[in-house]
């Protein structure tokens, strides 16, 4: 029986995959350096402390690794608080869930404060009865401890949530812990489809349907 949903956030339940490269565009030019295509492929396994460090380290920045997550954070902040808006539909599954009293928790490697700005912004806020980022546990999503974490805030059991994610790697980590995962659709993952496919226990291409959820999962 499911108890809980545990959400990933970017790319699931926001359309802000296309920022991040934008973001660290603007970042970069401050500095007059040329990031790598591949930057955000790199350090969006990475904790923050690590991908801080590798940025000062790899780039040759002269700031901390303090300063230039403020930094980061401050242009991110501007998309969240202005441009970002929801994934087509998913304000429907977030209604049926809620409808049903099935429980939500966000589980996000983004910073909590524009993670907030952007929900409360756009409504939903108060649909999620609990908010964990990778920052604050000191844990990345190669690790399972947000997803178990944030079952556990919203009383669900190990073999009680289902979590929603869009990144293959992510993906990976519930598919290795035993976790049921929801795999989303977002072109950023797109070269990864295929892999996705094999390790979730269901596959979104939208969220049009929630009949597609109840046919495979117990509420």
């Amino acid at each position: 029986m499911i108890k809980g949903i545990v959400f990933d956030v970017d790319g699931v339940i926001l359309d802000s995959m296309w920022i991040w490269r934008e973001v660290m565009r603007r970042f970069f030019s401050h500095y007059n350096v040329e990031a790598e295509v591949d930057i955000m492929d790199k350090i969006v396994q990475m904790n923050f402390d690590e991908s801080s460090n590798y940025i000062k380290d790899h780039y040759k920045i002269p700031r901390t690794p303090e300063e230039i997550l403020e930094e980061i954070f401050a242009i991110t902040r501007d998309f969240y608080d202005n441009e970002i808006e929801l994934k087509p539909g998913v304000l429907n599954y977030l209604n049926e869930f809620k409808k049903r009293g099935i429980r939500m928790a966000a589980a996000t490697a983004s910073d909590r404060s524009y993670i907030e700005a952007g929900f409360k912004r756009l409504g939903i806020y108060d649909f999620f009865d609990s908010i964990m980022t990778t920052r604050e546990l000191g844990v990345a999503k190669t690790e399972p401890t947000i997803y178990l974490k944030s079952a556990e805030a919203i009383g669900a059991g190990p073999d009680e949530f289902v979590v929603f994610e869009d990144a293959l790697y992510a993906i990976d980590t519930c598919h290795k812990a035993g976790i049921k995962v929801v795999a989303v659709y977002d072109a950023k993952s797109e070269s990864d489809e295929a892999e996705i496919r094999r390790k979730s226990d269901l596959y979104l291409e939208n969220y049009d349907s929630f009949d597609l959820f109840l046919s495979h999962f117990n509420l």
